[in-house]
C-alpha cells in the first residue's frame, strides 16, 4: 500500500497513531497501517498503548477486531477506520498546501524565509501556524483528542 507521507505526517501532528490488526491476530502500533494488516484504525496517540494492552489481555476471549473495539470502548476512545482518517487528513493537508502556495505568491513566504533563515524551517513554521487556524486541521485534530 502506498501512502502520502505528508498525509501520514498530518495525522501524527494531529496527535493520532495507527493500530493495525495483523493477519495472525496480533496488534501493531505505528505511524501507518502495517503491511500485514487486515484492518487499521487511528486513535489518540496518548491512549493507544492503553487500548492495545487491554485488547491484548482480552484476546483469548474472541476475535481481535472485537477485542480492540471493546478495549477502546472501555477506555472511552473512538477508533477511526483508516480510510476515513486518511481521507480527512488528505483533505486537510490539501487545504494547507493551497495556503502555502498562496503565501509563496503574495510574498509572505519570502519574509518567513528571511526570519527563519531556511526554506524548510519557514515552510514548517507556516504549516504549523496554518494548522492552528485551519478548520479542516482542527477537525482532524479534534477526532484524536
Amino acid at each position: 500500500m502506498g501512502y502520502n507521507r505528508a498525509v501520514l505526517a498530518h495525522l501524527a501532528e494531529a496527535g493520532a497513531t495507527c493500530v493495525s490488526i495483523l493477519r495472525d491476530g496480533r496488534f501493531a502500533v505505528g505511524t501507518r497501517p502495517d503491511r500485514d494488516s487486515i484492518a487499521a484504525f487511528w486513535l489518540p496517540a496518548v491512549r493507544a498503548d492503553m487500548v492495545v494492552e487491554k485488547a491484548r489481555a482480552m484476546i483469548r476471549r474472541g476475535d481481535p477486531m472485537r477485542m480492540l473495539r471493546e478495549a477502546a470502548a472501555q477506555c472511552g476512545v473512538v477508533l477511526v477506520p483508516h480510510e476515513r482518517a486518511y481521507r480527512m487528513a488528505k483533505d486537510s493537508a490539501a487545504v494547507l498546501d493551497r495556503a502555502v502556495e498562496l503565501a509563496k505568491s503574495d510574498g509572505r513566504m519570502a519574509k518567513l524565509i528571511a526570519e527563519q533563515r531556511s526554506y524548510a524551517a519557514a515552510e514548517m513554521k507556516l504549516r504549523q501556524t496554518l494548522m492552528l487556524g485551519s478548520v479542516a486541521s482542527q477537525m482532524v485534530a479534534r477526532a484524536f483528542r
